[in-house]
Order: C-alpha cells, then structure tokens, then sequence
C-alpha cells in the first residue's frame, strides 16, 4: 500500500511531534544518567539523606530540591518528567504548525525547535534541569498571550523556583502599554515567595545557596568573560576583572535601559521580553548552551504567532539559534575534545558578536515599527 504525498503534509502535525517524542524517550533511556545529570544525583542524594547544607554548589531553586524525593524512587525519573513537561509545553506549537500555510515558516520550526541539536541534547540527552524552566517559560507565554494573565504568572514563578534566570521576564511580560498587569505580577511575586518560604522550612538557608552561588561563580565558557577568562589562564587585567566582579550590576544596567525603552515606546511585551532574555545571556558571566532552550521556546511561539513584529525577529534570529544547534552537536560528539581546545578560548567571543548583531536588528525592527505607527 502506498501512502499519499499530502497525507504527511496533512498530518505533518502529528507525524512531527510523535518523532519529537519518541526519539526524545529514547535519547532519556539511551544516554541515562551521565554529565550534569550525575552532579544532580549527587546533591538529589544529599537531600534525600538529611544533609541539604552540602549540596549547595549550584544556581538551583527549590523545585530541583523536591525532584530528590522522585529521583529516591527512580533515578531517571527526574529526567523523564522533565522531558514530558517540555512535550506538553511544545504541543500548542505542533497543533498551531499545522495551520501554517507556509512551508518556509514549517521548515524553520521543526528543524530549530523539536529536532534541533540543543533542544534534544539538552532535555533528553543530558536531561538538564533547564528542560523544566524552558517548559515553564513557554507556557507562561501561551497563557499571556490568550491573556491569562494570573496562570502566566504562576508559570514564571514555577520557573524562577527552578533557576532565577527567567526573572528576566517579570519587568517586561508585566506590564503592557505604561500599566501594571497586576494579577501576572502578584501571581508570580506570591508564588516564588511560597516556593521559597516552604523551601526555607525544609530544607534551611542551604536553599538560598543559589543566588550568592549566582552572582559569585567564575565566568563560563560560553560567554565572552569566559573566553578571555580561559585565553588569559584564569588570570584578568583590571577592566575585565571589573566586569566579572560586578557582572550582575552591569547586567541590570542594560536591561535598565532596555526596560526604559520599552516603557517609552511601548514595545510589545514578549518580543522585547525576548530580546532581553538574549541580552541577559550575552552579559552575564554565567551563561551557559543550556540557559538558551526557554528562548528558542518563545522563538518558536513568535515565529508562529500572527504578529508581523515578532515573526520579523523571529527570522533575524534564526541564524543565531541554528549556531547554537550546530555547536550542541559538537559539544555532544566531541565533548572532551572539542570542548578543551575550541569551546573555552573562542566560541565565547562568537555568541557576543551573535547576541549584539540580534540585539541591534531585533531593536531596529521595534523602532522602526513604532516610529511607523
């Protein structure tokens, strides 16, 4: 029996998230624990043995604490869960694919959301926490946009309680046209502080750990400190080391300005959301390949969405998202190579001149767009 032509092209859907998740189930199963997801093991233990105040050598919020009570019952469990989280977020996208007409914007979305290098490295082959953050964001973004706006809030709590990083959105997602959204903002606010309080009776100030870790950690290398920090021996002359010391203040400098902008001209909310998430992992310190898969998430919400805007930044930005799949790649095949000899020395200078060519074109389309207007 031979099978249509137009039968995939009309279930292209369907057919595309079942692969996503089989060969997702099946890179979890296949790679096991190894990497990061052996550290996670090692304090997940920790925890689970009444000895929290050791495990504190990570940027990781409470609900990595709780996963060492699933992981106690198998130790994949974390890592399955993390990975079914992220399916369910991508779903609507798969669903709202398949009445997109255009097969460009269908090619650009399978090839550099689902089956890009990064996004199955990081969830299903490493099983990296930021698989949780990256499903918590995206769904943050799908209940804003259909204007649930206490929901969203709840998810950007969630995710923040995984890693503080998505705290990056809370200026910009809310507050829309110079108002507060007040239940987005309360929702979240309340949430992260109820993480944190019943973290805090568990588990004591060992949970708080993350961000003095955070701000005092060395340079990665996937930041341009990072580079010069390895090309220099660990060794800094002063204005380095002056960026590296106060990189957090740096980072809210400029994402100061950015807000700033966006109050006066009124951006919209998610791209301008967007773009400050890339600004924040092109300036701090700490970034690193894994920190990226909550933004090429909403990448693929804005390159699906109707808004001509965000679909215009979406497409600038591919060639800097089809970098980090290619580099996910080599980091998977050639991890012990390739990482001593090319990742550390350059490839942070590379994702600086990357995040500032978006920055600067993502910017013009918004200027430009509101000067129209």
């Amino acid at each position: 029996m031979i099978i249509p032509v137009n039968f995939f092209a009309r279930n292209i859907s369907i057919i595309g998230f079942t692969a996503f998740v089989s060969l997702g189930l099946f890179l979890v199963f296949l790679r096991g624990s190894f990497h990061d997801y052996e550290a996670y093991e090692k304090q997940w233990y920790l925890i689970s043995s009444g000895q929290p105040e050791l495990a504190t050598d990570n940027v990781y919020g409470p609900i990595h604490y709780v996963f060492a009570y699933l992981w106690s019952f198998y130790p994949l469990a974390p890592k399955l869960l993390m990975f079914i989280l992220l399916s369910m977020a991508f779903a609507p996208l798969f669903w709202k694919v398949s009445h997109i007409n255009e097969n460009t914007t269908k090619a650009l979305f399978f090839l550099l959301l689902p089956f890009n290098f990064l996004t199955l490295s990081i969830s299903a082959s490493f099983g990296l926490n930021d698989t949780l953050v990256a499903a918590f964001v995206l769904a943050c973004v799908l209940t804003y946009s259909r204007s649930y706006f206490k929901v969203a809030g709840i998810f950007l709590g969630l995710a923040i309680l995984v890693k503080i990083y998505p705290i990056v959105f809370l200026p910009f997602l809310g507050m829309h046209n110079r108002k507060f959204l007040w239940p987005l903002i309360t929702s979240s606010i309340f949430t992260v502080l109820l993480g944190y309080v019943i973290a805090f009776h568990v588990w004591q100030k060992s949970v708080v750990s993350a961000f003095s870790f955070g701000v005092e950690r060395d340079p990665k290398y996937f930041n341009f400190l990072g580079s010069w920090y390895y090309r220099l021996n660990r060794e800094y002359n002063s204005w380095l080391s002056f960026l590296s010391d106060w990189n957090v203040l740096v980072c809210v400098i400029v994402l100061s300005f950015l807000f700033v902008l966006f109050f006066l001209k009124q951006f919209d909310s998610i791209s301008t959301g967007f773009i400050a998430f890339l600004i924040l992992m092109t300036f701090y310190k700490g970034s690193s390949q894994q920190y990226f898969l909550p933004w090429i998430s909403i990448w693929g919400y804005m390159l699906l969405s109707k808004d001509e805007i965000a679909q215009r930044i979406s497409r600038i930005s591919a060639p800097y998202i089809c970098f980090l799949s290619i580099f996910a790649l080599g980091y998977e095949i050639f991890s012990q190579y390739f990482g001593l000899i090319l990742i550390r020395e350059y490839v942070g200078f590379f994702t600086l001149i990357l995040g500032l060519c978006v920055v600067r074109e993502a910017l013009r389309i918004l200027l430009v767009d509101n000067a129209a207007s």
